[in-house]
């Protein structure tokens, strides 16, 4: 999967704290990304209806959609990988976030760089997934938003 030096992230989240504090992280680890963001489960539908997204960061538990619904919904619409961060992690919830299509589930309390490193394998593709890739070098990062 190739992307461009600034990519195009869906940040979907229904707080606003988290979704600022996201934007913040985004901005300053990837400046010039297009950082769209949503509130609801029905705006980042037509947001991955209307444009092409290089990542959605989402968190599963909105206002219009709980649990793995919204993820099913994304996925059915775009082949764009899905990072979703969990407040209670577990291996199981880990393996079901797989199961229903994300590219991978990071725990809400882990550091940022922990949470950068997942997200940019999510960019970097399936032949990159051997270790984390260096933000400065590629320019490419992203943010997860939480399921708690």
């Amino acid at each position: 999967m190739s992307h461009p030096s600034s990519p195009r992230v869906l940040v979907v989240e229904d707080e606003l704290l988290q979704l600022h504090l996201l934007d913040a992280v985004l901005r300053k680890a990837l400046p010039g990304a297009e950082i769209d963001h949503a509130q609801f489960l029905a705006e980042a539908v037509a947001r991955v209806i209307e444009g092409r997204y290089d990542l959605v960061l989402l968190d599963l538990w909105l206002p219009d959609a709980t649990g793995f619904d919204a993820l099913e919904r994304l996925v059915a619409l775009t082949d764009t990988p899905i990072v979703v961060r969990a407040g209670r992690m577990n291996g199981t919830l880990q393996e079901v976030g797989r199961e229903h299509g994300a590219f991978d589930v990071v725990d809400k309390s882990a550091v940022p760089r922990d949470v950068l490193d997942a997200v940019r394998r999510a960019l970097a593709g399936p032949a990159d997934l051997a270790g984390p890739v260096d933000a400065a070098a590629d320019g490419r990062v992203a943010v997860v938003a939480d399921v708690a």
